[in-house]
């Protein structure tokens, strides 16, 4: 009997394992497309957190007795919201401050929002408005930047009524804004604040704002991406497992999953649009989202200043057809868009030389002011509630102490 080459099995079987790797990965990425299925992936409304919170009690997650007033906000399609108004410090001290013994009254909620600026705020997904680091932002917006925070759960979220879609939360997000100025708020004193998924919200808000002729006072949008569809394209699980990157190796594929994205929030397509301060800001070590996508937002923001591109680059670079004489006009177009792009903009660094905490790009022409602060560190959530890109938030929209 001749012998078997003992490799041979071996072999065999890791060839069984990475095609059961390849059909659970294929299947895993098709789910994806369904809408049911990228509906939960891209809101994760079920992943609550902290599980059955008491929304009329914020003081048992870190904000001051009788600082915060419980709402119900009714939107334009008669869903209700689950929200929270959070006093600005000076606010809350007028009226009595720790040694308050019952909520703030209507009169003087409009009181606060007449004489303080607020921040309208749009969280990322999953959890809801009392998850810790969240209402530490609110605290920290009340107390440094001297401004009033109003802050939903979109619909499927926290105590929010309905299923949440791109255009559902879009009209939540209408809801809330009429809200403050039903109240009392000057719109030039709001400034609406994205994190991460609620950054395509914020601006999507903003936009809308502008068609009816009202600006609101800044945008800020931290931890943003670029569009769902460029999301799903860079997405890597825990910053080490790509989502569809493998996939872009088919021809076409691509364009496979854009035709099946159901929700956009292509942020990408609306950014230049912006005519009030805009501030961009991300972390480099954020593994949830690539900070690439802010550098792509803030090119979209200055790509009408530069120098147009000879041709589309995009397909051209996809298929490697370039000719000597595009390589040549490209890297000329290049060059002229680097030269003007360093007249326009302007770059300083805060922080000690040797332990950076952010470069800061700032580009003004025109309607257009828009401030890029680009961490060192600063992680996906945690971000949001740091003392410095607070600062820089008061900065870019005049309010607090800067």
């Amino acid at each position: 009997m001749a012998d078997v080459d003992p490799n041979r099995g071996f072999l065999w079987r890791a060839q069984r394992v990475f095609l059961y790797i390849g059909i659970v990965y294929v299947a895993g990425a098709s789910l994806l497309l369904l809408p049911y299925f990228q509906r939960h992936v891209v809101f994760m409304h079920l992943a609550q957190w902290p599980l059955f919170a008491e929304f009329d009690a914020p003081h048992y997650y870190g904000l001051a007795p009788f600082k915060t007033v419980n709402l119900k906000l009714t939107t334009a399609d008669n869903v209700n919201i689950g929200a929270w108004y959070v006093l600005s410090e000076p606010a809350y001290k007028a009226i009595g401050g720790i040694s308050r013994s019952s909520p703030p009254t209507s009169e003087e909620v409009s009181k606060s929002l007449k004489d303080h600026p607020t921040v309208l705020f749009f969280h990322g997904n999953a959890a809801n408005r009392a998850i810790q680091y969240r209402v530490q932002m609110y605290g920290s917006v009340s107390a440094q930047l001297g401004a009033n925070v109003l802050v939903i759960d979109y619909r499927g979220f926290g105590d929010s009524e309905g299923t949440p879609t791109e255009e559902g939360v879009n009209l939540d997000a209408l809801a809330s804004w009429k809200w403050l100025v039903d109240n009392g708020a000057n719109p030039q004193d709001i400034v609406v604040m994205g994190h991460s998924l609620g950054t395509g919200i914020a601006t999507k808000l903003v936009t809308q704002l502008q068609t009816e002729g009202v600006e609101p006072r800044a945008l800020v949008v931290v931890a943003p991406f670029s569009s769902i569809e460029a999301l799903f394209a860079s997405y890597s699980l825990g910053g080490l497992i790509p989502l569809f990157r493998p996939l872009q190796i088919i021809p076409f594929v691509d364009k496979l999953v854009a035709k099946y994205i159901h929700t956009r929030f292509s942020t990408i397509d609306l950014i230049g649009q912006i005519r009030v301060p805009t501030l961009l800001v991300h972390a480099k070590d954020d593994t949830t989202i690539p900070y690439s996508h802010s550098g792509h937002l803030f090119e979209a923001i200055l790509d009408p200043y530069l120098p147009a591109w000879p041709f589309d680059t995009k397909d051209i670079l996809k298929t490697l057809a370039l000719t000597a004489e595009q390589l040549q006009e490209l890297s000329k177009v290049a060059a002229s868009r680097m030269a003007r792009l360093n007249e326009l903009v302007t770059t300083k660094v805060i922080g000690p030389s040797d332990a950076l905490f952010a470069n800061v790009k700032r580009f003004k022409a025109q309607s257009v002011d828009a401030t890029f602060a680009l961490l060192e560190k600063g992680d996906h959530s945690p971000i949001v509630r740091f003392e410095g890109v607070l600062g820089l938030v008061g900065q870019v929209a005049g309010i607090g102490r800067n």
